[in-house]
């Protein structure tokens, strides 16, 4: 998964922050100074701790320090599909993406009604080029009205079918998506870009380009250099220039920034 940049990063799940956790464990602290016997947590109350520790240090960019609070509270619930997933995600972030590939199969076994975890899961598949297995997890997901994600199943599902080729039904998955949550579909712009610039249509394609690096997709150097490549596919050359030179400038020592740079040298 990348899940470096937003089109491996889509599956994520928004984690618990820091500061909500630092809360908890003083109001805990706190309850047991006051008491004159200290209050022992519950195996039910350890595991919450601990998971919503290891999800909030993985928040902080530190999977190592997660995986110490998601293995203690794996080993008071193994049968949790909560704790294997946030496992998958932790795995994931230190690069041992077999592991991750394990936990995120194991949280959706544990719990087939768990959209989050398929939908991960789906997409750890769609990076392992298990594409034709990675479906069935992510149509459930995506079909759960009480998932407020459901648009990244949608889109996983249409980075799917695009690369199966088959582009209608890509093309319908990216729509409902957009449709869903218009503000966050980054990716899904980013691929109806694709789309259409396979039909030529590079107006089109430079519109929906431009809505993947906008607002909350502005982290989004692929969608920029998209973005310049249609400007300059639809002979707009001063667009063009001032999309890649914004690539150069906001993301330097990027592939992205490379590429742009050496497109800077083509246009006319």
């Amino acid at each position: 998964m990348s899940c470096s940049g937003p089109h491996k990063l889509i599956w994520l799940k928004k984690l618990v922050q820091l500061s909500q956790i630092s809360l908890l464990m003083i109001a805990v602290l706190t309850a047991c100074a006051t008491s004159r016997k200290p209050k022992e947590l519950s195996e039910d109350e350890q595991y919450g701790l601990y998971l919503q520790m290891g999800n909030a240090t993985l928040s902080e960019n530190d999977p190592t320090g997660a995986l110490e609070w998601l293995l203690k509270a794996e080993k008071i619930k193994p049968e949790a599909a909560p704790v294997h997933h946030s496992l998958a995600l932790a795995y994931y972030q230190k690069h041992l993406f077999s592991r991750a590939l394990d936990e995120a199969k194991q949280a959706a076994t544990l719990d087939s009604d768990y959209s989050e975890a398929n939908n991960t899961y789906g997409r750890l598949l769609i990076e392992a080029n298990q594409l034709y297995p990675a479906i069935p997890y992510l149509q459930k997901a995506s079909l759960d009205p009480l998932y407020r994600d459901a648009f990244k199943a949608l889109t996983n599902l249409g980075i799917v079918f695009y690369r199966l080729h088959q582009y209608s039904r890509a093309k319908d998955n990216f729509a409902l998506a957009i449709e869903t949550t218009p503000q966050a579909a980054c990716v899904a712009y980013y691929y109806q870009g694709h789309l259409a610039l396979r039909e030529s249509n590079f107006k089109e394609a430079a519109k929906n380009y431009a809505k993947a690096s906008q607002k909350v997709c502005t982290n989004f150097p692929d969608a920029h250099l998209a973005l310049g490549i249609a400007y300059q596919d639809e002979h707009e050359y001063d667009l063009a220039r001032k999309a890649y030179l914004e690539v150069e400038k906001d993301y330097p020592n990027t592939a992205a920034s490379e590429q742009a740079l050496n497109r800077l040298h083509t246009l006319p």
